[in-house]
C-alpha cells in the first residue's frame, strides 16, 4: 500500500467510528437514564451508571399512564 492509500484508508475508518459513536451515544444515555430512579437521575451526572439494572418503575410507568399498550395493540393489529 502507498502511504497516500494507508492514510485515506485510516482517515475512512476513524470517521466511521467517531459517527458510530455519535450515533449510539445518545441511544446510551437514553436507556441508562431510564433504569435511574428521578433523584437518581437529578443527582447523578449522565454517564454514570444507575444503581439497580432491574429498577423497571420508569417502564411500569410509562406502560401505565403512557398509554404504551394501546400503541403497541395499534402496531401490531393491521386497520
Amino acid at each position: 500500500m502507498t502511504p497516500k492509500t494507508v492514510v485515506t484508508s485510516a482517515l475512512k475508518y476513524v470517521t466511521l467510528v467517531v459517527a458510530s459513536i455519535a450515533m449510539l451515544l445518545p441511544i446510551a444515555l437514553i436507556l441508562t437514564g431510564s433504569f435511574k430512579t428521578g433523584q437518581e437521575f437529578l443527582t447523578t451526572g449522565p454517564f454514570a451508571a444507575p444503581g439497580s439494572w432491574t429498577n423497571l418503575a420508569n417502564y411500569r410507568t410509562a406502560w401505565v399512564r403512557g398509554g404504551m399498550a394501546l400503541g403497541f395493540l395499534n402496531t401490531a393489529l393491521p386497520s
